[in-house]
C-alpha cells in the first residue's frame, strides 16, 4: 500500500476512477467513495467502518479481513425501505451491531506462536481454523493487534459440556498453564518488540 494512502478516514473520493488501488490495511473511516469505481481494488484489512460505497462499483475487489459492516447494514436498508416503497408499502430497518468478530491478527500470532510451543507441550498447542465467535476482547483488538487463545480445561477422562450449561465442569489444574502462558508472552512480547 502506498503511504501516501494509508489514512484515507474522512476523505472524500467521489466519483474517482481508483481501480486496482491498494488500499490494503488502510484507515478509510467514514471515507466516502460514492460512484467510484473500484474493480479490482485490494481492500484487504482495511478499516471501513461507516464508509459509504454507494453506487460505487466494487466488482473483483479483494475484501479479505475488510469491516464492511457499515456499508452492508446500509445497502440492507436501501434495498428493504425501496422495496417496500416500490410495493406501495413502508419498511423499517433496526440492525444489531453485536460484537465485532475476534480475530487473531496474523503477524502477531506467527510472532508469540513460538512462546506457547516453549510454555506448553507441542501436542497441547494447535493452530485452529477461523471460526465466527466473537468476545469482548474484539473490542480491544480494534484499536491495537491482538491475539486470543483457548486454554483446555476438561477434565480427564471426562465429557465435553458447553460453557453456560450446568454440566460444564473444569478441572482448575489447568489454570497454572494459563498463568503461565499469559506471563510469557507478556515477557516475550515486550523482549522481542521493545514497547
Amino acid at each position: 500500500m502506498d503511504k501516501d494512502i494509508e489514512n484515507w478516514s474522512y476523505s472524500s473520493h467521489i466519483r474517482k476512477d481508483l481501480r486496482g488501488i491498494d488500499l490494503s490495511g488502510a484507515d478509510l473511516r467514514r471515507a466516502v467513495f460514492d460512484g467510484s469505481d473500484l474493480e479490482g481494488a485490494n481492500l484487504s484489512g482495511a478499516d471501513m467502518r461507516r464508509a459509504s460505497f454507494k453506487q460505487a462499483n466494487l466488482m473483483k475487489a479483494s475484501f479479505d479481513n475488510a469491516d464492511m459492516r457499515d456499508a452492508i447494514f446500509e445497502r440492507v436498508r436501501t434495498i428493504a425501505t425501496k422495496t417496500a416503497e416500490a410495493n406501495g408499502a413502508k419498511a423499517e430497518v433496526t440492525i444489531s451491531h453485536g460484537y465485532p468478530i475476534t480475530y487473531n491478527d496474523p503477524e502477531l500470532t506467527q510472532k508469540m506462536v513460538p512462546t506457547l510451543l516453549k510454555t506448553a507441550s507441542e501436542n497441547m498447542v494447535v493452530t485452529m481454523p477461523a471460526i465466527t465467535g466473537a468476545e469482548d476482547f474484539s473490542f480491544f483488538q480494534q484499536e491495537i493487534p491482538g491475539l486470543y487463545f483457548f486454554l483446555g480445561g476438561l477434565p480427564e477422562g471426562g465429557t465435553p459440556a458447553g460453557h453456560h450449561t450446568p454440566d460444564f465442569y473444569i478441572d482448575e489444574s489447568g489454570l497454572e498453564l494459563g498463568v503461565r502462558s499469559l506471563s510469557h508472552l507478556v515477557v516475550d512480547y515486550f523482549n522481542n518488540t521493545g514497547n
